[in-house]
């Protein structure tokens, strides 16, 4: 009897990470949980060099669209393929038109392969969120004798105001 093995291909699961505007960069390693149920190959995984990234970026905005997929490294984004890793760099001047409630998502699609033939297509996920905007809660227009907040809605406000103390004379 000979039982002859065949190459399995790796398997990884799909990346997600999500990152606030001007939050400090990133590496994420696109090996992070890919496993290959061969023995002794998961440690030979590699990006698979023969296929180009392909990316995806869509923004969530009120008129947000995906742009066509593209082996060019969004800006902002860097891709090093000697160790597998993307890196983002959410401070970059591309995202800081990201409102808040609003987020840019960038889809890398990427092949793994184990150097025996086979190989696994999967993504990583990068989310860059509008939050921490530092955007006013509310602006006060003066309108003539009234201030109203914009687009009528109710503010409350408190405002500091110094006074300088009466002086009361003195009698002699």
């Amino acid at each position: 009897i000979t039982i002859t093995g065949q190459n399995d291909a790796p398997v990884a699961s799909p990346i997600t990470k999500s990152y606030n505007k001007g939050q400090v960069a990133d590496t994420v390693a696109l090996l992070t949980g890919a496993t290959d149920p061969d023995f002794g190959e998961t440690a030979a995984l590699v990006v698979d060099s023969a296929t180009p990234v392909t990316y995806t970026v869509t923004t969530n905005s009120p008129n947000g669209t995906a742009q066509a997929s593209s082996t060019t490294v969004p800006t902002g984004v860097s891709f090093n393929a000697a160790n597998g890793t993307l890196s983002i760099d959410p401070t970059n001047p591309v995202f800081s038109t990201i409102a808040a409630g609003q987020n840019e998502t960038i889809v890398a699609t990427y092949k793994i392969a184990d150097g025996k033939g086979g190989f696994t297509t999967t993504t990583a996920t990068l989310i860059v969120n509008g939050a921490g905007t530092n955007a006013p809660i509310a602006s006060i227009r003066d309108n003539g004798d009234t201030c109203a907040p914009p687009e009528s809605r109710s503010v409350l406000v408190f405002l500091l105001v110094e006074q300088t103390p009466h002086k009361v004379p003195e009698h002699t």
